[in-house]
């Protein structure tokens, strides 16, 4: 009857233990996790990093554009009294702006525009 020593035994379970080949796997994987979340951590610091450059480059260069369509200004006069009663006339001006406006046009350098 053969003996075997406490090593041998040892090895041949680790050979046929389903077990123990599932734990190596997850230890692995829990490993492996490490780097993955690092990467993941460099990707969203240079994300934020892209997005304020972005930013800055938008504020100096191009923030929002207003286009503004013709507006009437009509003058008129009013006449109104001091604190003493004299009568002073006084001109003022009636401002008035369309309720919608369509601007169709073509910037030089870029595509055909409709607002």
């Amino acid at each position: 009857m053969e003996r075997f020593t406490f090593f041998e035994r040892l090895n041949n379970w680790a050979k046929r233990s389903v077990t123990l080949k599932l734990i190596s796997i997850g230890v692995l994987i829990l490993i492996l996790l490490i780097p993955t979340s690092m990467l993941t951590s460099l990707i969203y610091e240079r994300q934020g990093i892209r997005d304020n450059a972005i930013a800055e480059v938008s504020s100096k260069w191009g923030n929002a554009q207003t286009f503004g369509g013709p507006g009437l200004s009509i003058p008129y006069s009013t006449i109104i009294k001091d604190e003493k009663g004299q009568s002073e006339t006084v001109i003022r001006y009636a401002h008035f702006l369309p309720d919608k406006i369509k601007i169709d046009g073509v910037i030089a350098g870029a595509t055909h525009l409709n607002f």
